[in-house]
């Protein structure tokens, strides 16, 4: 419902129940050794943080969005809602 990892993909939000408006979650686990936090408001991916503990690269997709990321242990990636990496650290 907040996170489907699956076949090389991470999808962010893929079934938010229309009655969670507005909301967080953090340390969801997803294949790959990785960890992704997710901010929403009015039903909308606002930003995600993606910590990856492995190399490897995934997909991530939001709705009809969907972008390579290229993974470096211990980095973490701010995502904006148009899937851009808006921060490295």
């Amino acid at each position: 419902m907040l996170l489907q990892s699956h076949a090389g993909e991470i999808n962010l939000l893929p079934a938010l129940p229309k009655k969670w408006h507005t909301g967080k979650v953090s340390g969801l686990r997803a294949k790959g050794n990785i960890e992704v936090d997710i901010v929403w408001e009015n039903g909308e991916l606002m930003e995600a943080t993606i910590q990856a503990f492995s190399a490897g690269q995934t997909f991530l997709r939001y709705r009809e969005l969907s972008v390579p990321l290229v993974l470096t242990p211990d980095y973490v990636y701010r995502i904006d809602k148009q899937l851009n990496v808006t921060h490295k650290e």
